[in-house]
Parts: C-alpha cells; sequence; structure tokens
C-alpha cells in the first residue's frame, strides 16, 4: 500500500518582479519521504520551499499540504529558514529559543506552561543536546546553534518539516552529523530540504527534486552533464551518489527552464 500523499504542487508558477521564478512544477511529497530540492542560485528552490510552509502566495498553480492550502497547514509544518533573524549576540538562552516554536500552539497568554516547556526539552534531546537550555546562543559554536534552530522547528510538532539550506557554512564533518541527525528523525517525520551540496544530500534522502524554473525529479549517479555549469561553473563537480532503493518510483523528466532570477 503506497504511502498517503502530504504535499501536492500542481503547474505552480511564481514570479517576484522581473521574470518568472518557477514556472509549470508539478511534483507530490508522500508520508516519509525525506527529500532534497537541489540546483542553482536563483533557480527558485527557496522560493519553492516558502510556497510549502504558506509564506508566499504562487502566482499560478496550486499547492495542497494535507489537502489543504499551506496556511490553513501550518501548524503541522516545521520550517527551518535558510537566515533567521535571530542574533548570536542576543543575551537569549537555547531553551528560550526553543520555546518561540510554541508560539501560536495555544490561545493561553502569559508564562510559557509546562507542556511548551516538556515539548522544548524533548526537541532538544531529540537534536542531541538535552544539556544546553540554560545556555546562551553566543556560548554555542555554528553546528550547535543550528541544532537550536531544528530543535526551534521541531518544537512545533509537525508532520511535516521544512529545511531551507540547514548545513550552509558548517563544517563537511558538522554536516554529517546533521544529516545523520536528519535520517534519525526521518523514522518519524517527512522531511524536505533544499540544498546545495549533492553529494551529502544523496547520501542520506529517498528522492532528488531538481529545480532551476522548472522541476524535474531524478533518480541519478551524477549531476547531468548541462547542469554542471549552473551548480558549480566551470569547475569539478562532485558527483551524486543515490544508490538505495526508493519507496516512490517516478517518471523523470530532463527539461530544464532557465528561468533563473535574483531570488531563489
Amino acid at each position: 500500500m503506497s504511502a498517503p500523499c502530504i504535499v501536492r504542487a500542481d503547474a505552480l508558477g511564481h514570479a517576484y518582479d522581473g521574470p518568472s521564478v518557477l514556472q509549470d512544477v508539478t511534483f507530490e511529497l508522500c508520508e516519509g519521504d525525506f527529500a532534497a530540492v537541489v540546483g542553482p542560485n536563483g533557480g527558485g528552490k527557496s522560493t519553492l520551499a516558502r510556497i510549502i510552509v504558506g509564506l508566499i502566495t504562487p502566482r499560478r498553480g496550486r499547492v495542497e499540504v494535507f489537502g489543504s492550502s499551506p496556511r490553513r497547514a501550518s501548524l503541522d509544518i516545521g520550517y527551518m529558514p535558510q537566515h533567521t533573524s535571530l542574533d548570536p549576540l542576543f543575551p537569549i538562552t537555547a531553551g528560550e529559543v526553543v520555546l518561540m516554536g510554541r508560539l501560536g500552539r495555544g490561545s493561553r497568554l502569559g508564562p510559557w506552561g509546562s507542556r511548551d516547556r516538556d515539548v522544548a526539552t524533548a526537541a532538544l534531546r531529540d537534536v542531541g543536546l538535552p544539556d544546553i537550555a540554560e545556555r546562551r546562543l553566543d556560548e554555542l559554536s555554528g553546528g550547535q546553534r543550528r541544532r537550536v534552530l531544528l530543535a526551534r522547528a521541531l518544537a512545533t510538532e509537525p508532520r511535516l518539516l521544512v529545511l531551507d539550506e540547514p548545513t550552509a557554512g558548517l563544517d563537511p564533518s558538522v554536516q554529517d552529523e546533521f544529516y545523520a541527525l536528519l535520517r534519525e528523525l526521518n523514522r518519524n517525520l517527512t522531511i524536505l530540504m533544499v540544498s546545495h551540496d549533492t553529494s551529502l544530500v544523496s547520501r542520506s534522502v529517498t528522492r532528488v527534486f531538481c529545480v532551476n524554473g522548472t522541476l524535474a525529479e531524478h533518480c541519478l549517479t551524477e549531476v547531468p552533464d548541462d547542469w554542471r555549469e549552473l551548480f558549480y561553473g566551470p569547475r569539478q563537480v562532485r558527483l551524486v551518489r543515490h544508490d538505495h532503493d526508493h519507496t516512490h518510483d517516478h517518471d523523470h523528466g530532463h527539461d530544464h527552464g532557465a528561468g533563473s532570477s535574483s531570488h531563489d
């Protein structure tokens, strides 16, 4: 029996003030998937993520998350954005950052309740940082801060986790640890992750969506020749290793649009 579809996009298109960023994007994400969205800068990866979490309404097409609009489904989505406005030097503790994920989870006003604190504690434990709730954010390493932000997304108690470049700027060894953590979380969560690093993510994910204006799903051992310069320019590209079995089999198109813009 196939897993239920939890995200369904049909002919999505979007533009900001110039040419289209996304054109005729159609795909489905199923429960239990761990999907990577890869592609060049300006190809529309982050725009697609923001549409799915309800931060952007597409100009064309339709998207459903858990059978509703993304905004209606927002309480079931945990989101870790590419850029956060959280100043690492601001005197705030890791536990307080994670508790931000509880905002909007109830109608009660006033101090955080015991339920909120229990969920935040569990989220820190799930990301491997059970003992840092009282430590200030500026005392943590870059990798630890990234895990705290992941814990904030988990504190929403999501059914779908959307991550936008969660390992950007981290050392390779720290990235490996982060992806191992995501594989563990994928046992109970559906994950959609935007990333530039095709060689690392392909060892972890079950599906790969290539986005450059349009979207095509690939099950490949290397980046297609006509994509190498789009990803990396003329220098050597690292190969994608995507050798494990797939729960969901799809036809893999190769129609990559060139709708790049200054927005990703």
